[in-house]
């Protein structure tokens, strides 16, 4: 059941994976009560992160955290740095973030582990892109995208490319920015993956806004909107509403006009 459930989550199926991640944790508390269920209860942290249920999250995974400690496994130790490096990104909280990421990117160099070790370079990425430090950032999404190339994580790897979109939008470099949201957009539609569909969708919606407001640049931010709001995640979808309005603006209507805008 976790296994299956960490499936629907992966897919951003996300009721059927609480719902399986409830009942196998539910099972592995009366029968085991150890490893199976500090790992239930850390893919239900993520679950909460996905659906930007923070205080959720810290919980499950501050709980797997002493389980793990009580086993002394060191991995699943790195990888819940990792996750509570992630959850203090998500919030904002960047110091701490970034310590949390980089613990755990020493011990993934250490016990040689690929995957996390490319998630936390995606992660540095992000911090280093917010706090201003361009070149860093460049440097941790260029250094991401080339291991989960390397490990044949594809999706993963276009998401790092979306991060280098980033950079070169912020460096005004939009044809560049352009190339690597569209291929990021197809491999997202190919593997299916709505939440980084979304996500590609709002960026390049920001792309086009910025250099040319008009109805591509709307039709961008409603799909992404509409996706945003069929898994959930209203705090991205009120995002999609604001940048909605403010082009309506741009382009000379009131946003009641359309009457597209939730």
């Amino acid at each position: 059941m976790i296994w299956l459930g960490t499936t629907y989550r992966m897919r951003d199926e996300y009721a059927k994976a609480e719902k399986m991640l409830l009942e196998g944790r539910d099972i592995l508390t009366r029968i085991d009560g150890g490893r199976g269920v500090a790992d239930a209860t850390w893919e239900l942290g993520y679950l909460h992160l996905c659906r930007d249920e923070y205080d959720e999250a810290e919980a499950s995974f501050n709980t797997a955290s002493e389980f793990y400690k009580q086993g002394g496994d060191v991995k699943d130790g790195a990888d819940t740095c990792w996750a509570l490096g992630y959850l203090h990104r998500l919030r904002g909280e960047y110091p701490k973030a970034k310590a949390l990421y980089t613990e755990a990117k020493e011990v993934y160099v250490q016990i040689g582990y690929p995957e996390y070790l490319a998630e936390t370079y995606l992660g540095l990425g992000h911090i280093h892109q917010v706090e201003g430090d361009i070149t860093m950032a460049e440097a941790s999404y260029t250094e991401a995208r080339a291991i989960f190339s390397r490990i044949g994580s594809k999706g993963r790897a276009a998401l790092s490319g979306v991060g280098l979109g980033d950079i070169h939008r912020l460096r005004h470099q939009y044809d560049e920015a352009e190339v690597l949201y569209i291929g990021a957009l197809d491999v997202f539609t190919q593997i299916g993956c709505p939440r980084n569909l979304s996500d590609t969708l709002f960026a390049l919606a920001q792309l086009r806004d910025h250099q040319n407001p008009d109805k591509e640049a709307e039709r961008l931010f409603k799909e992404a909107c509409s996706i945003y709001r069929g898994l959930g995640v209203e705090k991205e979808a009120l995002k999609c509403d604001a940048k909605l309005k403010d082009l309506y603006q741009k382009m000379g209507s009131s946003m009641e006009a359309h009457g597209q805008v939730e």
